[in-house]
């Protein structure tokens, strides 16, 4: 794991080439993931110098950002694969749930 400012943290991008799940109208398709973790455990208070409720609320509210942000990120990335936008199947799968 990296460690970015007392967080380990670590992610990368798989891309994977699906043909069989292309749109009707289509000829090709790709599935994008991107896979992001962290370890809880290695927030420690200099990192996130907050009470537990406060850190809780900060996280729900960067949530839909990020998520917002991977949508446009993960986008533009098929576009860039498939030669043009389409609309893309986000899921997101929250681990632990405690965050």
């Amino acid at each position: 794991m990296g460690t970015a400012k007392g967080v380990d943290a670590h992610g990368y991008w798989e891309i994977e080439h699906v043909p069989d799940e292309a749109p009707d109208d289509k000829p090709d398709a790709c599935r994008v993931r991107c896979f992001a973790e962290f370890d809880p455990d290695t927030l420690d208070g200099d990192t996130l110098n907050l009470p537990g409720f406060v850190r809780n609320k900060v996280i729900d509210k960067v949530k839909p950002k990020i998520e917002t942000a991977a949508r446009i990120v993960i986008r533009r990335m098929v576009a860039d694969l498939e030669g043009e936008e389409r609309e893309i199947d986000l899921k997101v799968h929250k681990t632990p749930v405690s965050v």
